[in-house]
């Protein structure tokens, strides 16, 4: 993967009832999922310092576990374009980046297993890459370090445990509701 870890847009994303990961779209925009937000209005996003800034969830889909959340200061960081990609082929290697149950900045990889996953009536891309608790909302990258998704959900054992099995939602799907 092509992308310097220390300059990529990516954040932790604090509520009073948890914690998930986010990504720059803009210097004053994050991308996350509406299930690491909701139901708060305004957030914590820690910095690479540990420093902490506001940001206001502005927009939420609940039906594809989208949020956007504007800074209360920009950020000058690199940032993700979302932009349409076509070709995602099964056993494509994959790269998901978060904050894994509050650990710093991780790194993870696997490959597609299907990259049009039906669940529940919507099409995700199914990776073998682990998504862990606070990963959620985090970028699914491919080996050129361009955005394919966004780390939404895992299929988990009753009782426990996270099965190997995790979803992401397609990048033509959260390009065009951030465009709405």
């Amino acid at each position: 993967m092509n992308q310097d870890l220390a300059r990529l847009g990516v954040f932790q994303v604090l509520t009073g009832g948890g914690t998930g990961s986010g990504f720059l779209v803009d210097q004053n925009h994050l991308l996350t999922n509406c299930h690491v937000v909701a139901p708060y209005r305004s957030v914590a996003v820690e910095l690479r310092d540990q420093r902490r800034i506001l940001g206001t969830v502005r927009r939420i889909h609940p039906k594809r576990d989208l949020a956007m959340v504007e800074l209360a200061s920009p950020l000058d960081c690199d940032v993700l374009a979302i932009e349409a990609l076509d070709g995602l082929e099964p056993k494509q290697q994959v790269y998901i980046i978060g904050f894994p149950v509050g650990l710093p900045l991780s790194v993870t990889e696997g490959v597609v297993s299907n990259p049009k996953q039906l669940v529940a009536g919507q099409h995700f891309v199914q990776t073998d890459a682990a998504i862990n608790p606070g990963s959620s909302g985090g970028p699914l990258l491919n080996t050129a370090g361009e955005m394919i998704g966004i780390n939404t959900l895992i299929f988990s054992i009753r009782g426990g445990g996270n099965i190997g099995i995790g979803f992401a939602i397609p990048v033509n799907t959260v390009r065009r509701i951030a465009s709405e």
